[in-house]
């Protein structure tokens, strides 16, 4: 028995808000020479990747042209795709005969704290933090503090936690070195 493909009619399968999958959207698009699509998610950050065919994508001041070249499958060729910045609009034009097209992204809570000591808190206090992004300046209790207190933690899953130091230090070398010996992920320069 054959199950004919699905047609979305390029609406989102997984829509923002979804019940199921509230933090990801998914969508197939499927355009035919010289068509566009503009895709904007408010909140999600995306990726759009040919699928099948060939096409050129906008988004902000970038451009990607010729992008895919894919023939019949996904498996028909190297993966490319383009990066589109949260709630940033990416026009997608057919360059081929036809071109399916993924777009696939995800939203995620920030959660601000005002100086260490409430980074801190949050960060011992709330189970669905996955990552923490901190300055080395801050008041109360600097980023190496922080980092220290992440790090020597009892409870595993806030002592694994990834930690990225973010920082315009006048001596960016030396404090890449230390937040990188005190256990820092990465480092990033303002």
């Amino acid at each position: 028995m054959h199950i004919p493909p699905y047609d979305n009619r390029n609406a989102p399968i997984v829509a923002p808000g979804n019940a199921t999958v509230p933090l990801n959207v998914f969508n197939i698009v499927k355009l035919k020479r010289g068509e566009r699509f503009t895709s904007t998610i408010p909140g999600f950050e995306t990726c759009i990747v040919p699928a099948t065919g060939t096409i050129t994508v906008e988004t902000g001041s970038f451009t990607a042209e010729s992008l895919g070249g894919r023939g019949v499958d996904v498996w028909d060729g190297e993966p490319e795709g383009v990066y589109v910045p949260t709630g940033q609009a990416a026009t997608i034009t057919s360059e081929s005969d036809d071109a399916e097209i993924f777009i696939a992204g995800a939203k995620f809570d920030v959660v601000v704290a005002e100086n260490g000591v409430e980074g801190w808190k949050q960060i011992s206090h709330d189970q669905q933090i996955q990552v923490v992004f901190s300055d080395l300046s801050m008041p109360e209790l600097d980023g190496y503090g922080l980092l220290e207190k992440i790090r020597t933690c009892d409870d595993a899953g806030i002592a694994g936690l990834p930690v990225i130091i973010v920082t315009g230090a006048e001596n960016d070398e030396a404090a890449r070195e230390k937040a990188l010996d005190m256990g820092a992920t990465d480092f990033i320069t303002k």
